[in-house]
């Protein structure tokens, strides 16, 4: 079967296929839930950012954090997730000089696989997962802090449901916010610098800021006991791939497009059965080749070298019937060869003589004189 007939079977058969459809399926409105859109649907520190402008501080986000590339200023404060890319002993270095010379450095728990230990080596502090695999059912709860400052109110309701990690100390820390299974909140002065451990990322998540006293937290952490400048949120986004997002907002047209290369593959199998001859090419004649040359010489402005040929040919053949004629003057040539074949001497000298002042008209005649003067030897 032709791979055409194949194309066209499968066409058909889409095309039933999507009249069937059609006739069976309507398009009907749906209110779901989509997510955030613009910024805040890959920035989960959006509402934070505009928490912060509203009380007056200024704020920015990125994507990542790269220590040996760029830093803020000293008096800036990062908020960022433990991670891989933080893990490189040159990133550590890069960000350990930049707390120890004033910076205030907020970290959240590992988003990946990568461990803490860099915080342990450098702060005496680090994250632990806990173990106990009923701690997601808790909803809110109290905790309570330990801190220095003599008038700090450190009560927080606090949404421990969703906090995975805790806090392990190998030092006294400059203040704690703790519950029943340990430390939630960690934070310790270096140096010149302010390190601060938060136990889970979603405390200032966009939906999770207005709950309990997340948003109380976070104005605490960057601004309540830290003289900070600008605060840097990164949000480390994991953007969907292009599939995702095109099946997201055109899934019509993702289907159609899939069955259709589904349809192109089947029909470039293989085919079953004898393959079908080829038909033989076309061959073009010598007669043909010739004209076609001759017609190209005269419009290239070179008739007079086809003249010469034709003429060197007819005295070719005469000398060979004939001998001794290709030694005559062209007078004498056009008598003799009109006295062979019957033509008249003078169109016959005509077309011997060679004149570039011939016009197309001419020209054809003595190119048809020497071809009938040649078939007559």
């Amino acid at each position: 079967m032709r791979p055409m007939t194949i194309g066209l079977l499968v066409v058909l058969m889409l095309s039933l296929l999507a009249g069937w459809w059609f006739q069976n399926f309507e398009s009907v409105e749906q209110t779901r839930w989509v997510g955030y859109s613009g910024e805040a649907s890959y920035n989960q520190f959006y509402a934070a950012e505009a928490l912060l402008r509203e009380q007056g501080i200024e704020s920015d986000s990125q994507a990542t954090l790269t220590p040996a590339s760029w830093l803020p200023a000293t008096s800036d404060t990062i908020v960022v997730a433990s991670s891989a890319s933080l893990s490189t002993p040159t990133q550590i270095n890069e960000l350990l000089g930049w707390v120890f010379s004033g910076g205030h450095l907020v970290v959240l728990p590992p988003m990946d696989d990568s461990d803490s230990d860099w915080l342990r080596d450098a702060f005496g502090m680090a994250f632990v997962e806990l173990e106990d695999p009923e701690f997601a059912e808790d909803t809110s709860a109290d905790a309570d802090g330990e801190d220095d400052s003599p008038d700090a109110d450190v009560d927080y309701l606090l949404q421990l449901g969703s906090t995975r990690y805790r806090i392990e100390l190998t030092d006294a820390a400059d203040a704690t916010l703790s519950d029943d299974e340990g430390v939630v909140i960690a934070r310790r002065g270096v140096q010149d610098g302010v390190i601060t451990l938060v136990g889970s990322e979603y405390y200032f998540a966009n939906g999770q800021l207005n709950e309990d006293d997340h948003a109380r937290l976070l104005l605490d952490i960057v601004a309540g006991y830290y003289d900070s400048g600008m605060v840097w949120f990164i949000y480390s986004a994991d953007f969907d791939s292009l599939f995702e997002m095109l099946w997201d907002n055109f899934p019509r047209a993702v289907s159609l497009f899939l069955l259709l290369l589904l349809a192109w593959i089947l029909s470039s199998l293989p085919r079953f059965g004898p393959p079908l001859a080829d038909s033989p090419p076309e061959r073009r004649s010598v007669t043909e080749h010739v004209r076609a040359a001759g017609l190209f010489d005269w419009r290239s402005g070179r008739a007079e070298g086809l003249a010469r040929s034709a003429i060197d040919a007819l005295l070719h053949d005469a000398e060979y019937r004939h001998p001794g004629i290709g030694r005559l003057s062209p007078e004498k040539q056009a008598k003799r060869l009109a006295a062979i074949t019957g033509m008249s001497a003078d169109s016959v000298l005509q077309a011997l003589m060679l004149r570039d002042e011939d016009n197309p008209r001419q020209f054809t005649q003595h190119m048809k004189t020497l071809q009938t003067t040649r078939d007559r030897l």
